[in-house]
């Protein structure tokens, strides 16, 4: 295939871990390669981008990432905290990482911005004129004129998130005024962009009940070159369990997935055949690649996962309920929505291998659980619904006009 003319668009991924950012962007990439754009894309990982991207034409580049460690002495409660521990604490900092990215944006010469989880990059772009979209969860995505979310699990009753959004704003106003720029009124007023793409259900929104301008898309299609996921042959239930590989407590949710009574199919990207081979069996499949995550979902009746939202997603556009194991606080904030609309149980302590199998089987035989996940898929449109690639690419023939499939 050789090389696109259309217009150029830049997509970026600066915070955050996991597979999802990349998967999002390499979906988006195809698309709108297939509509002749050509696509920069900027990420906080390289190592993992190159397998994702596979196939595509884009070009991938390092995003300006801040390399020193700083740790508070309490949990992080918002996205306040977070950027202060990246880069934000200080003007120089902050300087720096707005010069790479003003710099990375002048080089590439987009005629539209795609930005992923990147608010330095939305920072550094934010008197540009080109068109922008930001792409998300929701989680990492603040509505402009509301303050940003309180992450924490229980709500505390003071000021912390609302103080530490103002430290935030007076840290970035210093480095916009070393750089001769206009302040911001407020933070979040950086997210008025030309239009937000939310690929999850509004019920998982964190800003849900306040994003009045968001796209919903919580569908998506997977890369058809993927492995399919086959269930081990036999009678009894069918469990699909999403792991990462550097769980701490990886052992133990194998054991107890060993243990239970399903025929399971385990997903462990990256993980190790020395670790996971000894758990496999005629009841229990397992492999170390990405695979079509999408259909393994749909063919199961339980999902256990530790409550990324993309599988989340995914589940409940199936109607497949989740038992969740989270590892960290975003994971714990989507499966506390998930139980609450009864699709889903939501496992913050495990005691043992037992333990967990015993929450796995009851799961299985808890039919309110099946029926609230169904509910929730059946209450979407009949008619073919859009995805976030699809309506980003949409949204980029609108506004560049030159969508010419080739």
């Amino acid at each position: 295939m050789s090389i696109q003319s259309g217009k150029h668009i830049l997509c970026t991924w600066e915070l955050g871990g996991g597979l999802g950012h990349l998967t999002r962007l390499a979906n988006i990439t195809r698309k709108l390669e297939q509509r002749n754009y050509r696509v920069t894309v900027a990420v906080r990982d390289l190592a993992r981008a190159t397998d994702v991207f596979a196939g595509t034409q884009a070009r991938l580049l390092q995003a300006p990432v801040w390399l020193t460690r700083i740790s508070l002495n309490r949990p992080i409660a918002c996205m306040a905290d977070t950027l202060l521990l990246l880069g934000y604490l200080e003007p120089a900092g902050l300087r720096g990482l707005l010069q790479g990215w003003r710099n990375l944006i002048d080089t590439a010469e987009p005629d539209l911005c795609l930005f992923d989880f990147s608010p330095t990059a939305i920072l550094a772009s934010h008197h540009r004129t080109i068109p922008k979209i930001r792409v998300g969860s929701g989680f990492h995505d603040p509505v402009p004129d509301h303050p940003i979310a309180d992450w924490r699990p229980v709500r505390y009753n003071d000021d912390l998130v609302t103080r530490q959004e103002a430290l935030l704003l007076e840290k970035i106003n210093r480095a916009l005024t070393l750089e001769q720029q206009s302040p911001l009124q407020r933070y979040t007023d950086i997210f008025r962009l030309d239009a937000t793409v939310i690929d999850t259900f509004p019920a998982l929104d964190i800003y849900g009940d306040v994003r009045s301008q968001g796209i919903y898309c919580p569908y998506r299609h997977t890369a058809p070159t993927l492995d399919p996921v086959i269930f081990p042959a036999g009678e009894g239930p069918a469990v699909i369990a999403y792991l990462q590989a550097d769980n701490q407590h990886l052992k133990l949710h194998l054991e107890a997935l060993r243990q239970c009574k399903a025929r399971v199919f385990v997903v462990c990207p990256g993980g190790q055949d020395a670790i996971l081979k000894p758990f496999a069996s005629s009841r229990l499949h397992y492999s170390t690649h990405r695979v079509a995550l999408k259909q393994g979902i749909a063919d199961a009746d339980l999902l256990v996962s530790h409550g990324a939202i993309g599988t989340l997603t995914e589940a409940l556009a199936a109607g497949t309920p989740v038992l969740g194991i989270p590892t960290q606080m975003e994971q714990l904030l989507n499966l506390q929505k998930v139980q609450a609309l009864g699709a889903g149980v939501l496992v913050d302590r495990i005691e043992s291998a037992a333990d967990l199998c015993n929450r796995i089987n009851l799961a299985l035989d808890t039919p309110a659980l099946k029926t609230a996940a169904q509910d929730i898929a059946n209450r979407q449109p009949d008619k073919p619904p859009t995805d976030a690639a699809t309506t980003v690419a949409d949204l980029c023939d609108q506004w560049l006009g030159c969508g010419a499939s080739t």
